[in-house]
């Protein structure tokens, strides 16, 4: 069987490089905005829900202060890291592991 056989049947996805000259937060920036628009959740990897509602509203997001770190995270993306996981923006639309908070 021909290796070139598929050729051109799947187009290349768009590289996930970032533009040069960027400093690293705008890189950071630039990855989870190519992300979302992918429908995937920049921190926790997982599809978007699409249901209107956002990290901000989710039971699974808790504030972090240790030091001078003040921040969100999730405590289910934080189940899969050796640390408390990855940083959270509360007005992220949220991902399939979405679930109403308790209190509301």
């Amino acid at each position: 069987m021909s290796a070139d056989l598929f050729d051109g049947a799947f187009p290349d996805p768009e590289p996930e490089t970032p533009p040069p000259g960027l400093g690293k937060d705008a890189q950071r920036t630039w990855r989870r905005k190519r992300m979302l628009e992918r429908g995937v959740h920049p921190a926790t990897e997982v599809p978007l829900k699409g249901n209107g509602e956002t990290c901000g509203s989710c039971r699974f997001l808790w504030r972090k202060s240790m030091g001078n770190f003040r921040g969100w995270k999730c405590e289910l993306a934080s189940l899969n890291a050796d640390n408390d996981g990855p940083d959270m923006v509360k007005s992220w639309p949220a991902c399939d592991w979405w679930e109403a908070d308790r209190n509301a």
